[in-house]
């Protein structure tokens, strides 16, 4: 056997034995089973719901004010003289809240009513006399001239009569006591109504100053409520429509009653404002009320949470898969949704919406 071939005998016995050794080794190593792990089911849990009927329902917030509240100012200087316009004290309608010092003021007033008497006296025995018709209205009016009361009206007079009383000053020195008592009345400020002080600037013996605000007067019996709805929310909503007011705060509820509603839409929040007129005890101005008013009915709909809205519509099972059904939203407030096209029939994904799509097969949880 020449070297040629002994390589090539050698080699042919390597590749044999090689081959030999791998399978014995496989012999003894374990056996690989065939994978048969499947792939895990999505798990969602669904629901059904009944159609009936629901009602759209507006939610609205915001502050309560008086509704007849006013910023009392005094139009002339004097010093304060009383001490109980403070805040918190109730007054009667017509009892005096400010009182400012007019005494000299009120002395020159009656010293023109005095100078007018006077002035009357001279004319009478000229009136007696040219004017008899008239002598006895204007002889009773300068009898009864009080200087510590209001003048009473001027009796009537005849064209020439009050030509000559316009020529004696009569009717100049009239007007301008009016006007001065006009003026006088400014120094007592009376309650327009009945309500109480809900802020006062000035303390008893404060020297006040023509425009100078005094306080806030309030009624504390009838308020306000001001709130926004949606554009889409205000045809669910009118003027004399009852609503339900509550405060967290004192777990109790008023009905109130829209009064207004603004034409115009505010530039910023693109919302219509309403005002609410709403009256009870524990009402207080500035208190925050939430609101509730019911709107238009919905036949055969339902009411469903927003968040399971996706696309205006729903995922629901079909023999263990995911369909997508378009629904018609009616109506949105808050957190619900009432929307029509869902049979009694429908199994609804009620949540664990992510990933979901059509045809994607789930297990269900009821």
């Amino acid at each position: 056997m020449n070297s040629t071939t002994r390589k090539i005998t050698l080699i042919i016995l390597a590749i044999v034995t090689t081959f030999i050794g791998v399978r014995i080794v496989k012999s003894f190593a374990p056996e690989k089973k065939e994978s048969t792990a499947k792939s895990v089911k999505k798990s969602v849990r669904i629901i059904q719901l009944t159609p009936s009927t629901h009602k759209a329902q507006v939610t609205f917030s915001g502050k309560v004010e008086a509704y007849q509240k006013i910023d009392v100012y005094s139009e002339v200087n004097g010093v304060l003289l009383n001490d109980d316009f403070r805040t918190g004290n109730s007054f009667k309608k017509g009892q005096t809240i400010v009182q400012l010092n007019g005494q000299e003021f009120e002395n020159n007033v009656k010293s023109a009513k005095s100078q007018l008497s006077a002035s009357l006296a001279s004319t009478m025995g000229d009136i007696k006399v040219d004017y008899s018709d008239h002598f006895t209205q204007w002889n009773e009016f300068l009898t009864n001239l009080n200087v510590g009361k209001p003048l009473a009206e001027l009796p009537e007079a005849g064209a020439k009569l009050k030509n000559f009383l316009q020529g004696k000053g009569i009717y100049k020195q009239y007007y301008s006591i009016k006007s001065q008592e006009d003026k006088l009345s400014k120094y007592t400020i009376r309650a327009p109504y009945d309500g109480m002080a809900i802020q006062s600037l000035v303390n008893k013996g404060t020297v006040v100053r023509a425009g100078q605000k005094i306080g806030t007067f309030a009624n504390g019996e009838l308020y306000e409520l001001e709130s926004e709805v949606s554009l889409s929310d205000l045809k669910f909503v009118k003027v004399g429509n009852k609503i339900k007011l509550n405060s967290d705060e004192l777990n109790k509820s008023w009905t109130g009653v829209i009064a207004r509603i603004n034409n115009v839409i505010d530039p910023a929040s693109q919302m219509i404002k309403i005002y609410v007129s709403v009256q009870g005890n524990d009402l207080k101005d500035g208190m925050f009320l939430q609101g509730l008013a019911q709107g238009m009915q919905f036949e055969n709909s339902i009411q469903i949470n927003r968040k399971l809205i996706h696309k205006n519509g729903v995922y629901i099972v079909v023999d263990g898969a995911i369909v997508f059904k378009q629904l018609k939203v009616l109506h949105t407030s808050g957190s619900k949704a009432i929307v029509e096209g869902l049979s009694k029939d429908d199994w609804m994904v009620g949540d664990n919406m992510k990933g979901l799509f059509e045809g994607l097969e789930v297990n269900v949880l009821k």
